[in-house]
């Protein structure tokens, strides 16, 4: 009975203890015990193990006693902090997951230990020798390795609200295991540095924890660096345990085995792209006020089961992989690639001799040990049977370690916590998030299309208007204003030229141009009221128009251009001139039916508007004056011959709707830059061919739809 006395006296004091810790957190943090989120809880948590190792407290950070931690705020935020009350109500709750946290029983050696470790400490003894070490854990949490270094608390991880905010130079780091050095008798955090390491090759047979080591390091990378200094991306052919971060706003995209061959040519296609971006960066950076590489996020690919790559698209990527471990480091990218050997079925040798680092976890051959760690009397070999036990490099030496899990838990709580993690990330995260692996919508609309971060680079710039995505490699397509005029969409009915029309006048508008709409068949009312166009409708506004712009902007302009020319400036240059007057874009649906209004104006129609029309057309190229017109051919037969409809024609700078260009195509559009064989295919509406007179690699581009407003 005297027993059962202290030992409940003994756990009211270890509960007041932590109740007083927990209110004073809650004070310094300005938090409300009753609201604390989940997020406020764990930063709770972490500054409660800091205050309890300051005071002293035998009371180390574990999953477990996270967890009982966990139960004791969960209770006192229903009772309040009052010891008694939250003892009782442990007892009421009778379940044995849920817990307050122990007092951990001391023996007197064990005090007397902890006090020669203590008074060691205060007097700068730190050389940590013990007579024998533990043998390396089968299991282990990230959160469970030694703290001295990647620690895991609110200061140094993700914390629910911030990253860690660093100064100086980025270096990418993080923990993955605990190794095992018995020579100097120490067991201590078995870390990659990308800056150190480089690339990562990590070796192992199938089921020896491959999957789980990338797991463990993305999960580190995620938690200590935010979206404006790390990018991930992941192929992953193995377990879905990558998938699990693909939301997160440092995650631009995870390929899987079941995802078609088309969105890995996208997101090899892109890397091509950001590598020759940023090595042209690299040239100029000697530039002041240019960014250089060093400014941007460090990127790191990871590749789980590189023969599953293998398999799934034979060895059409080898040749840029390889250009990426020689060239991508230099440049901030980096891989980590897993596989379960070298070899014509696997990771080709003359790919895997080019990684810098490579990491051994239990192979089914001894002999390949030495092989892949490239030491020809290797004689330590990872124990047999463990998930996770490898073998790596630390400093200059090969040394046994054992990967930590990121969490504890079966596979539905390390879904859940990453989950939460997740949403955690995406509400805290303001800026721009890692680029996404380029790809169209399966229903395109303005609406998606206007918030691509490229197409919000277009409408930045002084030369691209966003039309659409190319459909090889679905990122956004700009028609370069420095190069046309007149610009056509043609096709036959019902394929898409009006909804192009219409695109073309949103980007002109988001850009802050002038947009005009000739409306003679009234179609576009609602549309030019939303987007705030100037809209004429008939031909005598049109003629009042035509000379004020003739007046007003032409005039004027046409003097500066004349001075320029006779400075023998180029196109390019006299373009980039007249970028100081605003913009000015002129659509007109149907333009058969335009020409013909001209040509044959109403009674009470200036005259000279035909000769207008024909002047403003021959004098306003590079005067930043844009024309956008929709042409169905079968419409074209009446004014054909006309000078002005060739006006329009004549750079034969345009897009085609529908296919079957040889039929319902304009007879003067050359589509030398098409594939010869699909120039008779029908196309679906609103994929439109470009013409091989715009000069550009792209062939195709998907425009989006615009939703309502009929026209």
């Amino acid at each position: 009975h005297t027993r059962m006395a202290r030992q409940k006296e003994k756990k009211l004091k270890w509960i007041s203890t932590l109740t007083e810790v927990l209110v004073k957190v809650c004070e310094e943090r300005n938090y409300e015990l009753k609201n604390l989120t989940k997020g406020q809880i764990d930063n709770v948590i972490d500054i409660i193990f800091k205050k309890l190792a300051a005071m002293n407290e035998d009371y180390p950070v574990s999953d477990r006693n996270r967890e009982n931690l966990g139960t004791l705020i969960e209770i006192a935020q229903k009772t309040g902090p009052d010891p008694e009350k939250i003892i009782k109500e442990e007892a009421m709750i009778g379940s044995a997951k849920k817990k307050l946290p122990q007092q951990p029983e001391r023996t007197q050696l064990e005090a007397v230990v902890a006090y020669l470790k203590d008074l060691a400490e205060k007097n700068g003894y730190n050389h940590d020798f013990s007579l024998f070490l533990p043998l390396l854990p089968k299991r282990i949490t990230l959160r469970e390795l030694p703290q001295r270094v990647f620690k895991w608390d609110e200061d140094n991880v993700f914390n629910g609200e911030n990253w860690p905010v660093r100064d100086g130079e980025l270096e990418i780091e993080t923990s993955v295991g605990l190794y095992d050095d018995p020579e100097n008798q120490r067991q201590d955090v078995f870390s990659i540095n990308l800056a150190e390491t480089g690339n990562i090759l990590v070796f192992g047979a199938s089921t020896t924890g491959k999957t789980t080591f990338l797991q463990t390091v993305m999960y580190g990378l995620v938690n200590r660096y935010s979206p404006a200094e790390i990018n991930i991306y992941a192929l992953e052919f193995s377990a879905r345990k990558l998938s699990l971060f693909e939301n997160m706003p440092n995650v631009g995209g995870v390929i899987r085995d079941s995802d078609e061959n088309d969105r890995i040519d996208k997101f090899f296609i892109m890397l091509h792209g950001i590598l020759k971006e940023r090595k042209l960066m690299q040239q100029q950076q000697k530039k002041p006020g240019l960014k250089t590489v060093d400014d941007l996020p460090r990127i790191v690919i990871f590749i789980d089961n590189f023969a599953a790559l293998n398999n799934k698209t034979g060895d059409k990527y080898h040749s840029f992989i390889l250009q990426l471990v020689k060239e991508g480091v230099g440049n901030g990218i980096f891989l980590i690639v897993s596989a379960t050997g070298t070899g014509s079925a696997e990771i080709p040798n003359s790919l895997a001799q080019n990684f810098k680092t490579t990491i051994c976890l239990e192979l089914n051959n001894t002999y390949d040990y030495g092989n892949y760690m490239r030491m020809t009397r290797l004689r330590l070999f990872p124990e047999n049977g463990i998930k996770g036990r490898g073998i790596g490099y630390v400093d200059d030496r090969v040394l046994e370690f054992q990967t930590a899990i990121a969490i504890d838990g079966d596979d539905v709580t390390v879904e859940e916590n990453i989950e939460k993690l997740t949403n955690e990330m995406k509400e805290a995260w303001t800026g721009e998030c890692a680029m996404p692996i380029p790809e169209i919508p399966k229903e395109p609309t303005w609406d998606i299309f206007e918030q691509n971060s490229k197409v919000k680079e277009m409408i930045e710039s002084d030369r691209l208007l966003p039309i659409g995505y190319d459909a090889t490699f679905a990122v956004p397509y700009g028609i370069d204003l420095s190069e046309i005029y007149a610009f056509m969409f043609t096709g036959a009915k019902k394929k898409g030229k009006t909804n192009a029309l219409k695109i073309a006048m949103r980007s002109a508008k988001k850009r802050g141009s002038r947009v005009i709409i000739v409306d003679f068949k009234n179609q576009f009312a609602a549309f030019a009221g939303e987007i705030e166009a100037i809209r004429i409708t008939t031909e005598i506004e049109w003629a009042d128009c035509l000379t004020q712009l003739l007046v007003n902007d032409v005039a004027p302009r046409n003097k500066i251009k004349a001075g320029l020319i006779e400075k023998g400036a180029e196109e390019k240059e006299i373009y980039n001139h007249m970028k100081e007057y605003e913009s000015i874009f002129i659509f007109i649906d149907d333009l058969p039916y335009f020409v013909d209004k001209m040509i044959h104006p109403s009674e009470g129609v200036p005259k000279n508007i035909l000769l207008n029309m024909e002047m403003i057309m021959e004098k306003g190229a590079l005067h930043n004056i844009f024309w956008f017109v929709t042409i169905n051919k079968e419409d074209i037969a009446p004014i054909s011959s006309y000078p002005l409809y060739r006006m329009f024609t004549g750079d034969k700078k345009a897009m085609h709707f529908g296919g079957n260009a040889h039929t319902t195509a304009l007879s003067n559009l050359s589509f030398d830059n098409q594939d010869r064989r699909s120039l008779d295919l029908a196309r679906p509406a609103g994929r439109g061919m470009l013409t091989a007179d715009i000069e550009t690699d792209v062939k195709e581009v998907i425009v989006p739809m615009i939703k309502g407003n009929k026209g």
